[in-house]
């Protein structure tokens, strides 16, 4: 635990609050909530399509509640994700005339029936969320009650949620993941007796506050900030396990695996690059520039200089040994590029047990290299190139604060170029196309939903049996689909837009790919295809003639 206070002591500056917007997502609220209160809030209200909104008001506050709980106010209170747009429980359809009711099944019904559903049920639970039924504000133990109970009609519990954190901003963190919420429970709360969602996030805040504020309250930007810090600390200890120090992230082109990997470094190391070192394998990366070999360091008069050095790897390790209070990050990029049986040699043994000399039972774990009774006769450099003398020996270990972090694009080369025997020594986690990345980074562009529909069919397409059958180590990440942003004017993504993003970024790339399956002849006619579905998705803007 302290250890934890000391590097948020350490890193909170780097974390931003707008004030400024929060105000803004406050003031927007603060509509939001008056309207439910005084029994004015509508169906137009709660569940429209941004396009069809007619009241300025509601656009200036981010659109109608929902989109303003799930995008609007996402930079200043976090993320909260419904699922889909039909976990809202009413959602007007796409024509701006129907909606569907979600109940036990989704349902397409008209005006008249949705009015009637949102006003017996959920006009009536937003209005309970604020006011008891005494007439006085909920306290933040009725919200969780009330929340978190089974059949309160909207399935997004996420976005309620965060109308509890923007009713209590000092009292609940912006994090709504079940996942993330319970490891922080679990890390901070001995007394585990909360089981809700909301329940467990209340108890952390006040565990937080004992450790972080001497029992006082937090101001909603020290928390906002507090909440930042943990959740990064939370996703950067999925990489970067101590269960399990040697881990490789995989997955197809542009799916955040070097931005997940540097932006945890960057927390984790206190900025302090000497606590990590990042290279990439190359299918002439050899065993001699990762541990130790004959290698030129010059001429000398007319001849070739060689000496025994110390690979990148092993100088990473001693340096590491010297320092064993502290933890130190070597990153591979593009490991499955090399030669791996050969590249690591003898760190079989050594990926699997470390060595720590504090610890009896780790004390031992050490290896001979092939260069340890060459190193261990060079007089002069046996100290500098031994990782340990023992008994006049020389002997290589991997130490126990070392973690040791792989990066590879499968499309490249497939997991099966680690043989089975290396492959099991590291804990595998696959990076997909992060859908929710999409949401968070154009959430201010009006038709995000059907370019999010469109990114999902165009990777179901190339993945599918049915389809161009490449799987899903050929499917595009969100890093691709973010150009859009660049390509874009205004917040609107149209047909022709797509069009250049799938012309000069996503084709040359899926053209590639298809070589390796299909025949020359056949690839333009189903690129064609392909690009014709991507860009239909989003209807094209037809222009009104003059009378």
């Amino acid at each position: 635990m302290e250890k934890i206070i000391a590097l948020y002591e350490k890193r909170k500056d780097s974390f931003i609050f707008d004030q400024e917007a929060r105000n803004k997502v406050d003031e927007a609220w603060k509509y939001f909530r008056n309207k439910i209160i005084s029994g004015t809030f509508s169906l137009e209200d709660f569940a429209n399509t941004l396009p069809n909104i007619q009241d300025r008001t509601i656009v200036e506050k981010g659109g109608y509640l929902m989109n303003f709980l799930e995008r609007t106010s996402s930079k200043s209170y976090g993320s909260s994700k419904p699922g889909n747009a039909f976990n809202y429980g009413i959602k007007m359809n796409n024509d701006n005339t129907t909606y569907t009711l979600v109940t036990n099944r989704e349902e397409e019904v008209d005006y008249t029936t949705a009015l009637a559903a949102f006003n017996d049920n959920i006009k009536p639970l937003l209005h309970g969320l604020l006011i008891n039924e005494l007439g006085s504000e909920t306290s933040i133990e009725q919200k969780i009650k009330i929340i978190e109970s089974e059949g309160n009609y909207i399935p997004a519990t996420q976005l309620l949620r965060k109308i509890a954190a923007l009713e209590h901003p000092s009292e609940l963190m912006p994090i709504y993941q079940d996942s993330t919420i319970d490891k922080l429970y679990k890390r901070f709360c001995e007394d585990q007796t909360a089981t809700s969602n909301l329940g467990k996030n209340y108890a952390v805040v006040q565990k937080l506050k004992s450790l972080f504020k001497d029992g006082n309250d937090f101001q909603p930007s020290e928390l906002y900030i507090l909440s930042q810090f943990l959740w990064r600390l939370e996703n950067a200890q999925t990489i970067f396990d101590p269960a399990n120090k040697n881990v490789i992230l995989y997955g197809a082109p542009g799916t955040g695996k070097t931005f997940t990997v540097l932006e945890a470094l960057g927390l984790l190391t206190k900025g302090d690059n000497n606590y990590s070192k990042v290279i990439q394998f190359h299918p002439s990366y050899s065993y001699e520039d990762f541990i130790e070999g004959i290698r030129p360091t010059g001429i000398v008069g007319n001849s070739l200089n060689l000496q025994v050095v110390n690979g990148t790897f092993k100088a990473f390790c001693i340096k590491a040994k010297n320092d064993l209070s502290n933890d130190y990050y070597f990153v591979i990029d593009e490991i499955n590029r090399g030669n791996l049986s050969s590249i690591f040699g003898e760190l079989l043994f050594c990926l699997e047990y470390r060595y720590n000399p504090n610890d009896e039972r780790k004390r031992h774990n050490l290896v001979q290299t092939q260069y340890s009774n060459l190193i261990r006769n060079l007089k002069d450099e046996k100290e500098r190139l031994s990782f340990l003398i023992e008994n006049d020996d020389v002997y290589f270990g991997i130490p126990d604060n070392v973690y040791v972090i792989g990066m590879m694009n499968d499309v490249d080369k497939s997991i099966d170029s680690f043989d089975l025997a290396l492959r099991r020594r590291f804990k595998w986690i696959r990076k997909e196309c992060d859908y929710e990345v999409i949401s968070d980074v154009l959430s201010d562009f009006m038709e995000i939903e059907q370019y999010i529909d469109a990114c999902k069919k165009l990777n179901q397409k190339i993945s599918a049996s049915s389809e161009l059958n490449l799987g899903k180590s050929y499917e595009f990440g969100h890093a691709f689909f973010l150009k859009i942003k660049d390509i874009s004017r205004g917040n609107k993504i149209k047909q022709g837009d797509l069009m250049i993003l799938f012309d000069n970024y996503l084709q040359p790339t899926l053209k590639e790919y298809m070589r390796s399956v299909y025949a020359e002849s056949d690839i333009d006619e189903k690129l064609k295809v392909i690009k014709e579905s991507f860009i239909n998705l989003i209807p094209k803007k037809t222009r009104k003639k003059r009378d």
